[in-house]
């Protein structure tokens, strides 16, 4: 049995960038003879070693950008849309850095409104609704606008976001409001 097939089964079995390299390095150092009788199951093992550092740095990074992993949540009480309090006055133009953003605890679970909600609501004077309705698991992220209802008009002022369902939650990819005071409200 050669070099890389007795040890094979321990490259596969390493999960993890950093325990591949000390996995590769442990291996290198410990088994120097091995390699030097068969240069051919050093240069196979040292490519089996590259790939799976190489698939599991993509695997990683893949799993970082996905929102429904890496997002802020929202959840403050004053975000719901039941809440008619006004001190302080809010407003997310400067309340919200533009990311991803999931509606958790207190502040409504799991989503934002579909309907328009009165004015002078969750802790601002026009409360933010999503137009349309919520994306399921399979439409992945989608567009929809968010209106502002001020006074008589439910969408008086409107922005688009970008909307992704994670089986038991959604997530929100949020903007900065396009004026003051206007605020994203959960449910």
């Amino acid at each position: 049995m050669t070099w890389s097939a007795r040890y094979s089964h321990t490259i596969k079995t390493a999960s993890r960038i950093n325990d591949s390299f000390l996995l590769g390095f442990q291996l290198l150092q410990t088994h120097q003879a091995d390699f030097k009788q068969n240069t051919l199951d050093f240069y196979l093992f040292h490519f089996k070693l590259i790939h799976l550092v190489s698939f599991t740095s993509i695997i990683s990074t893949v799993a970082s950008n996905d929102p429904c992993r890496n997002y802020k949540s929202l959840n403050a009480a004053d975000r719901l849309e039941t809440f008619t309090g006004q001190n302080p006055l809010r407003c997310d133009q400067g309340d919200i850095t533009p990311g991803w953003y999931r509606f958790t605890g207190i502040a409504g679970n799991p989503q934002m409104p579909t309907t328009c909600p009165p004015v002078r609501r969750c802790g601002t004077h026009a409360p933010g609704w999503i137009k349309g309705q919520h994306p399921s698991v399979a439409d992945g992220e989608v567009t929809r606008e968010v209106c502002y209802h001020w006074t008589s008009n439910c969408c008086r002022w409107r922005n688009n976001i970008k909307v992704k369902n994670c089986g038991a939650f959604y997530v929100y990819q949020l903007q900065k409001t396009p004026v003051c005071s206007l605020r994203y409200c959960g449910e």
